[in-house]
């Protein structure tokens, strides 16, 4: 299983947000958000992708995705920096590693690779 690592947390995507090998209580909307972030770390995800990542079938309000943003950003704590808002635009997510499954950690330009 691929996870993603960025600062002191580790991503299981759509699955779970770990700290300190502990669950971080996450909705199922901002951890949708957060792995699609961390599937297209290091660039500018537009607010419309994300949207529509998050709520295919529906149209939402693009409050409602500035209220998940502010959920992840507290429970990410002193990594919430990582998630940058590109003002009028939409938001990144920076510094990843890629943990393998033998524990092994590598750079984020082979995060895509299923190891």
């Amino acid at each position: 299983m691929d996870e993603t690592r960025f600062g002191s947390h580790v991503l299981q995507p759509h699955r779970q947000l770990l700290k300190d090998e502990k669950r971080v209580a996450l909705g199922p909307r901002a951890l949708a958000i957060i792995s699609v972030l961390a599937s297209r770390m290091g660039e500018v995800v537009k607010k419309e992708e994300l949207r529509d990542a998050v709520w295919p079938t529906y149209i939402v309000e693009e409050n409602a995705l500035q209220v998940h943003i502010a959920s992840l950003r507290k429970a990410l704590g002193e990594d919430a920096a990582l998630l940058e808002t590109i003002r009028g635009v939409g938001y990144e997510l920076k510094a990843a590693l890629l943990l393998t499954e033998q524990g092994e950690v590598a750079p984020a330009s082979v995060r895509r690779q299923r190891l």
